[in-house]
């Protein structure tokens, strides 16, 4: 009877333990290193939020349509500082 209830009880913890699922988990990650919070509500051609990383917050708004991938991809990576 003992084991019986440890098992169930073991089976109520696994039920109500909450795992991150690996999106949330390198959305997070994500954030952490490029200090940027996104704006998952803006239009789909919009790429909005607001980079943290330096001395003061720097508003990102770019319309996908009217830059390559290319330059939006350096524009972000420039954000970054790479002074370790």
């Amino acid at each position: 009877m003992e084991a019986e209830m440890q098992q169930m009880q073991q089976e109520v913890n696994e039920d109500t333990t909450e795992v991150i699922p690996s999106a949330r988990y390198l959305a997070q990650l994500y954030h952490k290193v490029t200090k940027i919070d996104w704006d998952y509500s803006a239009e789909p051609t919009l790429i909005k939020g607001i980079h943290y990383g330096g001395d003061i917050a720097q508003p990102i708004n770019i319309d996908s349509t009217k830059h390559s991938k290319s330059f939006i991809c350096d524009y972000l990576w420039s954000l970054l500082p790479t002074d370790w």
